[in-house]
């Protein structure tokens, strides 16, 4: 193992040794008959969305529409610097969506553990936390190209957030992931991690005008000897049996400009990717497709309180194997990389807490002659469209 690995798991194992010896359980005498008197707060909270889902193939057979729904509820517990969280979400399962599609003759749904994970504040601007947890890293809408905004990661993570002052802040963020466990064969770990490391600052340039940039490293391990798991999106290059062909090392570059013309918020967002890993000239053909990737575009408003607006466009662009396909957002085209195209919505809130959105995506594959897994970039995984009609209510 290198020194490297063994740096990055470490503090893995410091997280999970300052969780565990920071940690006092309340003896019975703090309880009381109408409650607990040592918890600050209780919070329960989630939403429900109706989607209208039509996929529109070039080459495939016909449309295919679907009506979907998520659900998610969870309950979040705050004891002095600690807090413990826990969340249900509708769903099949897939790491990347908690969308459950209405079918089965009206058989009754599943419930998944979405989240599940306690954070510890340590001091003022670190916080430490484990479990299944949100994404720690800073993202803007532009960042799908490497995490898809329904991901939950597994591990451990470590916050900072420090202010330099009344105009700028730096933070970093760092976590440690394990993807797939691994038990069988003798000698090295061979369990798939993923190591991730943001450093950015925050800055407000002007009154109401903030600039954001951040830059991050997600080194991978074994993601060459086992399948990473979870459900495949289609893009990268890999054997039948679902192994990757190319190790990978992203390097991320995310920058937001947030400002006002006028009375109207507006986010400009840019994201850049690079697999510094992938060697082209090391694979054949069918393992080219390209090392990088990027996204940016624009938010106009914000549908939030009552009768607001919100408007979008973003331009992206996905290399075969710039980013993991089973990571990135599964939404665009038919989710997974080898593609590009242009996303637009528009969103408005007849209530506070209710949001009408329709979104629509243009997609195409970047290069057919290469494939994934054995199988070509045509018909169902070819040039796609998508829209979506969603009514989301939340509580």
């Amino acid at each position: 193992m290198s020194i490297n690995s063994m740096t990055r798991r470490g503090f893995a194992a410091l997280t999970t040794v300052f969780l565990a010896a920071s940690y006092s359980t309340p003896s019975f005498a703090d309880t009381t008959l109408g409650g607990n008197s040592w918890v600050d707060s209780i919070k329960f909270g989630g939403d429900i969305r109706l989607r209208h889902d039509t996929l529109s193939q070039a080459g495939g057979i016909t449309d295919r529409n679907r009506e979907r729904f998520r659900l998610r509820f969870g309950t979040e517990v705050t004891i002095q610097d600690w807090m413990a969280k826990f969340q249900f979400a509708s769903g099949t399962g897939n790491q990347l969506s908690a969308n459950q599609t209405e079918n089965g003759e009206f058989s009754q749904k599943a419930l998944w553990i979405d989240e599940a994970y306690i954070a510890w504040k340590a001091q003022e601007h670190i916080k430490l936390m484990g479990g299944r947890m949100p994404n720690p890293f800073w993202q803007v809408y532009a960042s799908d190209v490497m995490w898809d905004p329904d991901l939950k990661p597994e591990g451990y993570a470590q916050k900072l957030d420090m202010p330099m002052g009344d105009r700028l802040a730096v933070f970093a963020n760092l976590a440690q992931m394990p993807t797939t466990d691994v038990s069988a064969g003798v000698g090295a770990d061979k369990n798939v991690w993923i190591f991730g490391e943001q450093i950015g600052a925050k800055t407000t340039l002007f009154e109401e005008t903030k600039l954001t940039m951040a830059i991050a490293d997600y080194g991978f391990i074994n993601e060459t000897t086992n399948p990473m798991g979870g459900t495949s999106n289609f893009g990268n290059s890999i054997t039948a049996g679902g192994l990757l062909t190319t190790p990978f090392n992203i390097l991320e570059f995310t920058n937001e400009l947030a400002f006002h013309a006028g009375p109207v918020p507006l986010s400009l967002q840019g994201e850049y990717v690079t697999n510094t890993q992938y060697n082209r000239l090391a694979g054949t053909a069918a393992q080219g497709g390209g090392r990088d990737g990027y996204q940016t575009g624009f938010i106009a408003g914000k549908a939030a309180a009552k009768e607001t607006w919100e408007g979008a466009y973003f331009y992206k662009y996905l290399g075969q194997n710039a980013t993991v396909a089973n990571l990135a957002d599964d939404d665009f085209g038919n989710g997974g990389t080898n593609r590009a195209g242009h996303i637009f919505w528009v969103a408005y809130a007849p209530r506070d807490y209710v949001q009408l959105k329709l979104k629509y995506y243009i997609t195409r594959v970047l290069d057919q002659t290469l494939t994934s897994g054995g199988a070509t970039f045509t018909g169902f995984n070819g040039d796609t469209n998508r829209l979506f009609v969603d009514v989301l209510v939340k509580f």
